[in-house]
């Protein structure tokens, strides 16, 4: 059965609001009244983007060391606020943006020897895991801000089912997570110089991991398999002899003529105007501290402490930027690097130690992405986007449920424009820059824990 058309297991549609706002410090009208308003300007955005919605191709990533039957999955940069001009002199082809390679993988924690073991996560159907955490921020730029927020985390597993993906047979959780802020904290440097510290409500948000969603009990919910890896659709991509593209579905096809619904709108495709044909991956689109919740994934095969494994993952940073401004084709392949560290004991199960690595960049000029824009966009803009980050996991091995989590990622988001001046005077190139860090830690809450609401945690079971 298509993705798209996975099913609710029941249909009561207040079951899993009520499980997920056990654990609310607000009331349900006004938790859904808030959501509703944070999602809609988003989601407009990523359907514009992507059309994805509607895409009904699954797909999975793989792990590199295993034959090649997947790739999807995307996360986004965690932003608050556009960087301002920064103004620039030099010229767009003989700018220079952080241009070295990346580095090669260097862990810094000591391995210790163990036995080789499976990492699988055991997510049990209606059952909530509740984790406390923080987040703290900061943005370097024309604009700067820095922000400390903590924060509680419910996961709720609304629903499973069996798909077949590229002939293997996978079991998907369909998991809803909502984040509540219980304290925040922010001071903002304006470009002009002032200061300001606003003062932000403790809200509460159903993390918005982009387009790849199936809505269960009036819920968006996302798919991950016990790798942890999250399942996306996939859309064909026509490139045309004008290098513009085409994002959506073939749907028939003549010997003159390809019929192709990008969208909502079926257009009739000359096959002499088609370059290229591909099938593609949809970006995760996800805003804010969504990036956290993603990562990392476990190794398809069993691994010893020391051994490492390798995902590599199609992202984008959904910026509206350039001359017009929009959001373009970002998209790019980040590498995520883990090993495991260590395997402990600790109160009769084992628990493993995971360290990982992330690092992956676009830049509009490079020969691997100057192809997506035409000639009239390089002439006028540059775009380049990168990230970085590391984190370290504990995993409860034989329950398969994550304990514990810290993570750190860094962002940098470029943008040159010639922006054209008023009549009688020079075009003049404008520089935007940001340099977003993010640092995630949660850590599970135990059965029988009372939380400041009252609420007391369930058995896992």
């Amino acid at each position: 059965m298509p993705f798209s058309t996975l099913e609710p297991v029941t249909n009561n549609q207040s079951a899993l609001h009520a499980r997920l706002q056990t654990f609310s410090l607000y009331s349900p009208k006004h938790s859904e009244d808030h959501v509703k308003s944070q999602q809609a300007p988003v989601m407009n955005k990523i359907f514009t983007y992507a059309n994805a919605a509607r895409r009904v191709i699954i797909s999975l990533m793989c792990d590199l060391k295993c034959p090649l039957w997947c790739l999807g999955f995307a996360l986004c940069a965690l932003l608050s606020r556009g960087a301002a001009s920064e103004g620039g002199t030099s010229g767009l082809n003989d700018k220079k943006i952080d241009e070295k390679k990346d580095e090669p993988v260097v862990w810094t924690q000591k391995v210790v020897p163990g036995p080789a073991i499976e990492i699988r996560l055991k997510r049990n159907l209606n059952k909530v895991l509740v984790y406390e955490g923080s987040l703290d921020r900061s943005q370097q730029a024309a604009t700067s801000y820095s922000e400390q927020d903590k924060f509680i985390a419910t996961i709720v597993c609304a629903s499973k089912k069996n798909e077949v993906i590229k002939g293997q047979n996978k079991e998907l959780d369909m998991l809803a997570i909502r984040r509540t802020f219980t304290e925040r904290k922010r001071s903002e440097t304006l470009e002009s110089g002032r200061k300001l510290a606003p003062v932000l409500p403790n809200t509460e948000d159903l993390i918005n991991l982009g387009p790849n969603f199936d809505v269960i009990n009036q819920v968006h919910c996302y798919a991950f398999d016990n790798q942890n890896i999250m399942a996306c659709r996939t859309e064909q991509v026509l490139t045309l002899k004008d290098q513009s593209q085409l994002h959506g579905k073939v749907i028939r096809e003549d010997d003159d003529k390809v019929f192709f619904m990008s969208g909502d709108d079926s257009i009739d495709v000359p096959r002499a105007d088609i370059v290229s044909n591909v099938v593609v991956a949809v970006p995760h689109i996800c805003m804010n501290e969504s990036p956290h919740y993603l990562f990392p994934m476990f190794s398809e095969r069993k691994v010893a402490p020391g051994e490492t494994w390798a995902f590599k993952v199609p992202v984008i940073m959904p910026v509206e930027q350039g001359v017009p401004p929009r959001v373009w084709p970002t998209q790019f392949y980040v590498r995520m690097v883990a090993r495991l560290r260590e395997v402990t004991q600790a109160a009769g199960t084992q628990l493993a130690i995971v360290d990982y690595q992330l690092a992956g960049r676009f830049d509009s000029k490079s020969d691997e992405f100057a192809a997506r824009f035409p000639a009239s966009f390089h002439q006028a803009n540059r775009l380049v986007h990168k990230l970085s980050g590391e984190g370290m996991l504990v995993v409860d091995v034989d329950n398969g449920r994550i304990m514990q989590k810290n993570e750190t990622f860094h962002f940098t988001l470029y943008g040159s424009s010639i922006v054209v001046q008023a009549p009688g005077k020079a075009a003049k190139e404008e520089t935007h820059k940001a340099e977003i860090s993010s640092h995630f830690e949660m850590k599970l809450v135990m059965p029988g824990t009372r939380l400041k609401n009252g609420a007391i945690i369930p058995p896992f079971e």
